[in-house]
């Protein structure tokens, strides 16, 4: 692993001629253009020394590659739930991609050029739950980067402290042609190098903040194009592994904030705790409101409404749970009045904790919307639930599709709730919006999610032992809607600016948060 101050926070080597604000003529060519527009994010084939090679990859015969990729193609024509719709949509054909690289496939040495050649395969669905996940299996070589032998011989005989992982504490989106801040986390270092909320990213060390973007769509499967950019964005400064015995990592950047141009020297942090860094608890009071012959509420006695962050489902379920019924608590605890749910920038995880919280946001049983599976013999043995469903009489390769009813937990929140939703929000983050979205009572406000369905298996390749992660059900929102694709649309649609974002203002958190309380307002006055 390369430990190099200067390369810590990297971008991509798809670079641009310049930084200004670029057209979508420009922007698109950046996505869709340059086949080395960069890795995916694993082992980059390109920079890796053709001297490495694991006997396990090797020693496989022509018959048992042909073999795999014979195995992929049938998995994905007659187990791939979401097929009909991509062929539709992008106009694939499953045996012309799997023979556009069926090359590198047949000539890959070591363990990482097979999976990037399977991986190449499945983004063409732009499905972000199809994917490659490891292998089943152990190598006999480790390998540790594009690194000579001498030097890994070296490093393991001065071996270095645990590596910890360290960021800038900044959240970026994609707004009109530029890379904007739209999160400074509070002690982060980006915070006390000065960045604020609406500032432009252009140069990050000596590449544009731009050219990150056609690498990370290129190997990222959405099929939704805003998203796919939203994600994009918010790789430009992503966490990295750091040595405590080495210089903390620092990067200088060169953004725009108005019509100034300032160069900041961004010096790495420790990243908090995943319990600190993805969930939250903050109370914020409603203003004034007129009362009697022009007397305004006390203070003491105003509203108050929490706003929980949930900004991922990922990790142990039972150490994410306890974190957020303990949140969820402490907000029964406090007395609020109200409570917004923010979902924006959670990718996903657990789709048990998902329903969970799901449960104790609502007071009366929802239909979140409908799912079903297709019947093949390798979904059965890895659904459990599927050999139970009766088959669909007007097409009996699915099930009939299946109402996704979601109960009340007994120790609810009982009081109004709102969520906030943006391109990012994928997977079970889709599945607390389609859910909330249906509920009376509760809306949704900022932009449509992901549109990121699956509920992913992993099935293994027979020879390679590669594991490729297959979507397992196709579900729809409970207007009928496929989420794959289409993704869930708040009721309150908030396009993102980046005036407000100068100002200091959360114009979603603000819409929602004055909705709240106008509806707490009404409720007292009718009392």
């Amino acid at each position: 692993m390369k430990r190099s101050v200067s390369s810590f926070f990297s971008v991509s080597h798809a670079g641009v001629s310049h930084v200004g604000a670029l057209g979508k003529t420009l922007i698109l060519a950046l996505i869709l253009g340059g086949a080395s527009a960069g890795c995916p994010c694993k082992p980059c084939v390109q920079t890796m020394s053709t001297r490495f090679v694991d006997p396990e990859i090797a020693g496989l015969t022509l018959a048992q590659r042909r073999a795999d990729l014979g195995f992929l193609q049938a998995l994905l024509e007659q187990s791939y739930p979401h097929l009909a719709a991509k062929q539709r949509r992008f106009r694939i054909v499953v045996s012309t991609i799997i023979d556009a690289h069926r090359a590198a496939l047949m000539r890959a040495r070591n363990r990482y050029q097979y999976m990037n050649a399977v991986d190449r395969m499945l983004i063409a669905f732009h499905d972000g739950h199809l994917t490659t996940r490891g292998y089943r299996r152990t190598f006999a070589r480790t390998y540790g980067g594009s690194s000579s032998g001498a030097r890994s011989r070296k490093r393991q005989a001065k071996p270095h402290p645990r590596p910890v992982r360290v960021d800038v504490g900044l959240t970026f989106r994609y707004v009109k042609g530029q890379v904007a801040v739209v999160r400074v986390r509070r002690g982060s270092a980006g915070e006390r190098a000065g960045v604020r909320p609406g500032d432009v990213f252009l140069l990050v060390g000596h590449r544009p903040a731009l050219s990150r973007l056609g690498s990370s769509l290129r190997w990222r499967g959405w099929a939704r194009l805003a998203a796919g950019l939203q994600f994009a964005a918010s790789r430009v400064m992503i966490a990295r592994p750091w040595y405590p015995d080495t210089p903390m990592p620092a990067e200088r950047v060169l953004i725009l904030r108005g019509a100034r141009r300032l160069t900041l020297n961004l010096v790495g942090d420790r990243t908090p705790p995943s319990e600190e860094l993805h969930f939250g608890l903050r109370t914020l009071a409603c203003p004034p409101l007129p009362g009697p012959k022009g007397a305004t509420t006390r203070v003491g006695v105003l509203p108050r409404v929490g706003v929980l962050r949930v900004s991922t489902f990922v990790g142990p379920r039972p150490k994410v749970w306890k974190r957020l019924a303990g949140l969820l608590a402490r907000a029964r605890g406090l007395g609020l009045s109200a409570l917004v749910v923010d979902l924006r920038g959670n990718r996903g995880g657990s789709q048990g904790v998902a329903r969970r919280l799901v449960a104790r946001l609502i007071q009366r049983p929802v239909v979140a919307g409908e799912y079903r599976y297709l019947r093949t013999q390798v979904l059965a043995k890895r659904v459990a639930v599927l050999s139970k469903l009766p088959a669909d009489p007007k097409d009996t390769r699915w099930t009939t599709w299946q109402k996704d009813t979601i109960e009340p937990a007994s120790d609810g929140v009982r009081m109004p709730v709102a969520a906030l939703v943006d391109e990012v929000c994928a997977s079970s983050c889709e599945t607390v919006a389609r859910a909330l979205s249906a509920a009376p009572g509760i809306s949704l406000y900022g932009r449509p999610t992901a549109g990121s369905s699956g509920l992913p298996v992993r099935v293994a390749l027979p020879h390679s032992r590669l594991l490729v992660s297959l979507p397992s059900w196709q579900s729809r929102t409970a207007t009928g809607t496929l989420i794959e694709g289409n993704g869930v649309t708040p009721q309150v649609h908030i396009p993102l600016r980046l005036a407000p974002l100068r100002a200091g203002r959360d114009v979603p958190l603000d819409r929602a948060v004055s909705d709240l309380c106008k509806a707490l307002a009404s409720a007292r006055s009718r009392r």
